[in-house]
């Protein structure tokens, strides 16, 4: 922020240009023969009460404050980072060594993570990736940002990728046994952003790590059918890994407590079965 001594009707700090690195900041304003290395200058010291005064130029006053322009009601404080920040930056008109690249296929040096912490695995979250300008402070045209709801993806909240690494495509099923005693909805696992719904309306099973397209199918202990559930997902799907049953079979009521089989089958005609405990 630059004071403006001219600024009409008062005197004040205006923003005049874009944000700055803390590496650019101090290669701007710090002192000694190499001021990008000036280790004494921390730009967060100065405020409005108390600027920066230029010490080549006295009657150039700032004072520096953190902003981002990108921070949505949506996001999270958690910072972006870069996947591999050692990655040297591609050269125009050399061709890219296969180890630069991600194994999907894109240049390592452009490739972020974003990281978000404490998530339930039982509740469906929306994630977007936005584009943003901090637009033109001197001219005053304000930062504009991409739609934060257009391109929205559903997912859910997977493991460790180790741990799905690990996984060899075992199909498992949470929580089992199920427990109508155990409060899941007051515990937020089920039931949020629908107050209106009794418990009944709520409940689910959870099946993980399956194929994009498969059947899921729920028996009883006898072997009749109580449910059928079509799974069909694009395999670049985030939620094709993920399905639910909200324990109504498929007479349109709700199952009773018991033991029950499960299954699932996929396209190329293999099945995994286990078996689910149902307590109310």
């Amino acid at each position: 922020m630059v004071y403006n001594a001219s600024r009409r009707p008062v005197p004040q700090f205006e923003l005049r240009d874009p944000p700055f690195t803390l590496d650019e900041l101090r290669c701007l304003y710090g002192s000694g023969p190499d001021p990008c290395n000036d280790t004494a200058f921390h730009p967060f010291d100065y405020t409005a009460a108390k600027p920066y005064v230029h010490p080549q130029h006295p009657d150039s006053i700032f004072f520096f404050t953190a902003h981002d322009f990108n921070n949505s009601t949506f996001g999270q404080a958690t910072a972006i980072r870069k996947t591999y920040p050692h990655e040297p930056r591609p050269s125009s008109g050399v061709a890219i060594m296969p180890d630069q690249l991600t194994d999907e296929g894109y240049p390592k040096y452009y490739e972020y993570e974003f990281v978000i912490e404490n998530l339930l695995p039982t509740v469906p979250y929306y994630v977007n990736v936005t584009a943003f300008d901090f637009g033109s402070p001197a001219s005053g045209l304000a930062p504009l940002e991409s739609s934060k709801t257009t391109g929205l993806i559903r997912c859910y909240a997977a493991g460790s990728e180790e741990e799905a690494n690990g996984s060899n495509g075992e199909i498992y099923i949470y929580p089992n046994p199920y427990r109508a005693d155990a409060d899941y909805r007051d515990h937020g696992f089920e039931g949020r952003m629908l107050e209106d719904l009794p418990n009944d309306k709520v409940r689910l099973i959870h099946f993980a790590n399956l194929p994009p397209r498969c059947i899921i199918r729920i028996f009883s202990l006898d072997g009749d059918l109580v449910r059928e559930i079509k799974h069909r997902y694009e395999a670049s799907d985030p939620a094709s890994s993920h399905d639910t049953w909200n324990l109504v079979s498929r007479n349109r009521q709700l199952v009773v407590s018991g033991l029950y089989y499960w299954s699932v089958e996929d396209e190329e005609g293999r099945t995994q079965m286990g078996k689910l405990v149902i307590l109310f």
